[in-house]
C-alpha cells in the first residue's frame, strides 16, 4: 500500500466493519463514535484508492478485491509478510557473504 504509514490496525478495523454488510452508509460512519482514529476520512480515501472499497453516492461498498484482501489477513498480515521477507533476504545475504569468504579462504589455503 502506498500510504502504509497509516495505522494498519485502524485500516483493518475499518475493513472488518464490512464483515456483516457489504455496504455501509455515510451516516453510520458519522453517527457512530467508535473512537477509531481522528483521520478516518483519510483512511477511507486510502482504501478507496487501493480499490478495496468503492465510494457510492450514499456510502461505501467493499469490493471483491477488498473481501479477498480481508480474508487473506488484511494489512496486519501484509506487514508480517513484508517483515518476514526482509528477514529472509538479510539472512540470505549474510549466508552468501559467509560462503564467499569461506570459498576465498579455501582457495588461497
Amino acid at each position: 500500500m502506498k500510504k502504509f504509514e497509516l495505522d494498519i490496525i485502524a485500516l483493518d478495523c475499518l475493513l472488518n466493519m464490512f464483515e456483516e454488510s457489504r455496504f455501509i452508509p455515510y451516516e453510520s460512519f458519522r453517527r457512530c463514535d467508535r473512537g477509531l482514529v481522528p483521520d478516518e476520512d483519510e483512511m477511507l480515501a486510502a482504501l478507496v484508492e487501493e480499490g478495496l472499497l468503492k465510494k457510492e453516492p450514499y456510502g461505501y461498498q467493499i469490493t471483491a478485491k477488498g473481501i479477498v484482501f480481508q480474508h487473506k489477513g488484511g494489512f496486519a498480515e501484509l506487514a508480517r509478510r513484508e517483515r518476514r521477507d526482509f528477514i529472509i533476504a538479510v539472512i540470505a545475504a549474510v549466508c552468501s557473504f559467509v560462503a564467499a569468504v569461506a570459498s576465498l579462504v579455501a582457495l588461497f589455503k
